[in-house]
Parts: structure tokens; C-alpha cells; sequence
């Protein structure tokens, strides 16, 4: 369709970006820009976590599908809570 036709009242439907589908049971995957951002750091220190390159954090798990790196929402939460928990007992 042509945009004047999706266009009305100053509101075009090609701006709309979708909303993420939610499935019961299913987890969010963050892709690694998501993730540095929650965790404010560079996406540079994030593949060391990622890699396990860092001795003092535990290794964040992620799911690859070819070059393409994700996080679950799940996991990430998860490796936080074990984060504070291994600064707890220091």
C-alpha cells in the first residue's frame, strides 16, 4: 500500500514498531546491547563476562544462533541474583 493511504491524522502505521509477542511460559532474549545497557557497562566488558574472561564474576550464560548473541531475561536476572550474592560473602 502506498503511505497515503496508511497515513491519518498525522499518524502513520509504518512508525509503529511492534510489540514483542509474550508467551506463557516463554522468556524475553536480550540481545547483548539490551543487556549492557541494564548492566551499564560497554558491550566490550559484557563478552568478557560473557567469555568468562573476568575471574571475580561468574560467566553469563547466552544463547547463540550463528554470529548472533542473546541473553534470556531469565538468565540475566539469575546471574545478577548470583553476583550479589558472591559480593555478600566478601
Amino acid at each position: 500500500m502506498p503511505p497515503q493511504f496508511l497515513e491519518r491524522d498525522n499518524f502513520a502505521l509504518r512508525d509503529i514498531e511492534p510489540l514483542p509477542m509474550r508467551v506463557r511460559g516463554a522468556s524475553t532474549l536480550l540481545m547483548c546491547e539490551e543487556v549492557a545497557k541494564r548492566l551499564r557497562c560497554s558491550k566490550g566488558q559484557l563478552s568478557k563476562v560473557i567469555q568468562g574472561k573476568i575471574k571475580s564474576l561468574p560467566r553469563l550464560n547466552v544463547v547463540r544462533l550463528g554470529r548472533r548473541v542473546l541473553v534470556r531475561e531469565e538468565s540475566l536476572e539469575q546471574w545478577i541474583r548470583e553476583v550479589e550474592r558472591c559480593n555478600a560473602d566478601l
